[in-house]
């Protein structure tokens, strides 16, 4: 995403690269390390395998967060064969197929049930509508944890835990960034990185 004016070829990157995202000005929140917040914190009771449902492989969003369930796994010392990766595209509609039909393998091949960490919260609620379908209960069988900290992840039943991106933090310094471009002025920080956090609800298990 980005800010453009086309009359000054203004732009600002808004938490995501492109090929030539290094010589660009942006505001980016921390993906990795929100998705190494939300994979500690599932691998809190000793688990030692995880489903990750990813958003499209391209998409920078989608390297760093799955960059960061890896970090936290080779500091566990877990083999990435104990990682599920489920294509979710980042909607509703694909991360609840994919989870169907991971859940129906799993039936047939007596896999154990695995904490699910989704790279957005949409496809979070594909994957809780998936594993309510399946008479999975949340989180007393399955905890679940999305990213971004959508306004209907607070109004779920239950509340969805995610990781919180700070969304008003982001557009208020791209906007601040953008308007001094306009100004003629070159800030001299060309890519600020903000810190996201982890929001526990329902959808995983008290401490």
């Amino acid at each position: 995403m980005f800010f453009a004016v086309a009359r000054r070829a203004s732009r600002v990157l808004l938490d995501r690269t492109t090929p030539s995202w290094k010589r660009r000005y942006g505001v980016y929140a921390n993906n990795r390390e929100g998705a190494r917040q939300a994979v500690r914190h599932l691998f809190r009771h000793g688990d030692r395998c995880i489903v990750y449902v990813n958003g499209p492989a391209d998409l920078s969003q989608s390297i760093d967060r799955r960059l960061g369930v890896e970090d936290v796994m080779a500091e566990k010392g877990i083999p990435q064969s104990a990682l599920a990766v489920l294509d979710g595209g980042f909607t509703l509609e694909g991360a609840y197929a994919a989870m169907s039909a991971y859940l129906e393998r799993g039936s047939t091949q007596s896999q154990p049930l695995r904490p699910v960490f989704a790279a957005n919260d949409v496809m979070a609620l594909g994957v809780l509508r998936a594993l309510k379908e399946h008479g999975v209960c949340v989180p007393s069988e399955v905890e679940v944890i999305g990213f971004d900290d959508i306004e209907l992840a607070r109004m779920l039943e239950p509340a969805l835990s995610t990781v919180s991106q700070p969304a008003i933090e982001m557009g208020a310094l791209s906007a601040e960034v953008l308007l001094r471009l306009l100004r003629g002025e070159r800030p001299r920080v060309r890519r600020h990185t903000l810190a996201p956090s982890l929001r526990l609800r329902a959808t995983t298990r008290a401490l």
